[in-house]
């Protein structure tokens, strides 16, 4: 049983940490001016693999940017 309990602990933790993840990621987004609404719909299409949200938060605002924009082509 108190496996049971652990692994559903750990679970929930994971579930946690990754939607908050994407609520940082949004707001990271959203804190940009200008972005461009068809890139904004893709990087949340992006933003469902964990690797994109990772990177998207380690970049810099320009790059963010770029990477926005290079979602576009």
């Amino acid at each position: 049983m108190d496996e049971a309990i652990e692994a559903w602990a750990k679970s929930l933790n994971a579930k946690t940490e990754v939607s908050l993840a994407r609520l940082k990621c949004k707001s990271e987004k959203e804190a940009m001016e200008g972005v461009n609404d068809d890139a904004y719909v893709k990087a949340l299409d992006k933003f469902t693999n964990l690797d994109w949200r990772k990177m998207f938060l380690k970049m810099s605002d320009p790059w963010r940017r770029v990477w926005l924009n290079s979602l576009l082509k």
